[in-house]
C-alpha cells in the first residue's frame, strides 16, 4: 500500500506541485519586474502625453515610481507650463496615490491617501480681465455617462505655494507654507483607516488663517464643524473679479 501510494505522489502529484511552483514562482518574477521597472516609464509616458493634450500646456514629468505590491504610485517633478508665457502654471515636487486594491471588486477608484509635496501655482489675471486658466472653465456639452464613482481619503496637501498676480492693479498676492488636511472626499460608501485630521493652514504676507475640525466617522457626506480664527495684518488681500 505504502509503494503503491509512493509510486502515485512521484508519478501525479509531484510533477504537478513541481509545475504548479515554478509557475507561481515566474508569475511573481514577472510582475515584480514589470511593477518595478516597465510600469513607471510606460506611465510617464502616457501622463505626459494624455494631460498636455487634455490641459492643452505643455506637461513634463520627471520621475514615475510604482510600487506593486503597496499599489502606489509617485509621481515626481511634474511641471505645466504656462499657455501664454515661458513660464510656470502648476508644479509639484511629489503626488503620491495609494491605490485600494477593493477598487476591483466596487467597480471605483478607491484611493488610501493622496499627498501633494510642495504643490505651487501661479494663477494671472491679464490686462483684458481674463484669467490664464480661463479656457480651462470652458464648459462643453454635458454627455451622458455612468457617474465616476470614487473614493479619496487621507487628502494632504504639504508646503503648498501660491502666487497671484493681477496685471491690471500691478499687484502680486502670495501664499506661501499652505498646508490642508481632508479626511475624504467620496460618492460612495466605502470605510478606510483615516489618519488625516481636517485642517487648513496657510501664511500669506497679508494675512495668516488657521482652521481645524473633527471627522465623523461616517461615510456619507458631511459638514464637518469647523472652527477657525482669522488674524489680519494692516493690509487685505482680496480676490478681483471680473466685471
Amino acid at each position: 500500500m505504502t509503494t503503491k501510494l509512493t509510486a502515485i505522489y512521484e508519478k501525479k502529484i509531484r510533477p504537478r506541485a513541481k509545475k504548479t511552483l515554478i509557475g507561481l514562482l515566474v508569475f511573481f518574477a514577472v510582475y515584480t519586474l514589470a511593477g518595478f521597472f516597465a510600469l513607471p516609464p510606460a506611465l510617464k509616458y502616457v501622463l505626459t502625453k494624455e494631460l498636455s493634450k487634455t490641459l492643452a500646456r505643455e506637461v513634463t514629468i520627471a520621475q514615475v515610481r510604482t510600487n506593486p505590491y503597496t499599489l502606489s504610485v509617485a509621481v515626481r517633478g511634474l511641471l505645466v507650463k504656462d499657455r501664454a508665457r515661458a513660464g510656470t502654471f502648476v508644479s509639484c515636487d511629489e503626488l503620491f496615490l495609494n491605490l485600494q486594491s477593493i477598487s476591483a471588486v466596487k467597480l471605483a477608484l478607491v484611493l488610501k491617501e493622496v499627498r501633494m509635496t510642495k504643490p505651487y501655482a501661479r494663477l494671472a489675471r491679464n490686462q483684458d480681465l481674463s484669467y490664464n486658466f480661463s479656457d480651462l472653465l470652458e464648459t462643453k456639452a454635458p454627455e451622458k455617462k455612468r457617474p465616476f464613482r470614487f473614493s479619496l481619503n487621507n487628502i494632504s496637501i504639504e508646503n503648498g505655494s501660491i502666487d497671484f498676480v493681477d496685471a491690471p492693479k500691478k499687484t502680486t498676492h502670495t501664499i506661501r507654507n499652505l498646508n490642508i488636511g481632508v479626511p475624504f472626499l467620496s460618492n460612495i460608501p466605502d470605510y478606510v483607516q483615516i489618519f488625516v485630521q481636517p485642517h487648513f493652514q496657510p501664511k500669506s504676507m497679508t494675512r495668516s488663517t488657521h482652521s481645524r475640525g473633527r471627522r465623523s466617522p461616517s461615510p456619507t457626506p458631511l459638514k464637518p464643524p469647523w472652527t477657525s480664527t482669522l488674524k489680519r495684518s494692516t493690509s487685505r488681500a482680496t480676490w478681483p473679479t471680473s466685471r
